[in-house]
């Protein structure tokens, strides 16, 4: 795989390229999004690209973000930003403390709270029910 396949404009990355950047980090992006669409009718993918960021992934519920996969050297970021019903209804659910210090120190802005994941702190089962509550709210 070549560096440019994630600066190319002109052509976005495919999943073997996909694949080859996240290293042991893919099987995280590839159960989340098995188990997303189990669970969920109208789940869809789209490549954008930034010249700041290069490409990135886009996780659509009908035209909805749910949210932003932006692949790194063996690693990623996955972003979320959920409402301020999405924000209520995780501070009551039962997560993880580390959910509750996410969202004391988020992000705010004007299309919603930032949750930010990494492989260092990415857990499908949470995310998983955190996407249940952003699709529900």
């Amino acid at each position: 795989m070549s560096a440019d396949s994630f600066t190319n404009e002109k052509k976005h990355p495919g999943d073997g390229d996909l694949r080859k950047r996240l290293g042991r980090s893919y099987k995280l992006f590839e159960e989340t999004i098995i188990s997303l669409q189990f669970e969920h009718q109208g789940i869809g993918f789209e490549w954008k690209f930034s010249k700041a960021s290069g490409w990135y992934l886009i996780c659509l519920k009908k035209k909805r973000r749910l949210f932003y996969f932006l692949p790194r050297d063996r690693d990623f970021s996955y972003r979320m930003l959920f409402g301020p019903r999405a924000v209520a209804e995780i501070k009551k659910g039962a997560f993880p403390a580390s959910i509750g210090e996410m969202l004391k120190s988020a992000q705010k802005y004007p299309e919603g709270t930032l949750l930010e994941f990494d492989k260092s702190n990415f857990e499908v089962a949470t995310v998983l029910k955190l996407l249940t509550i952003k699709i529900a709210n």
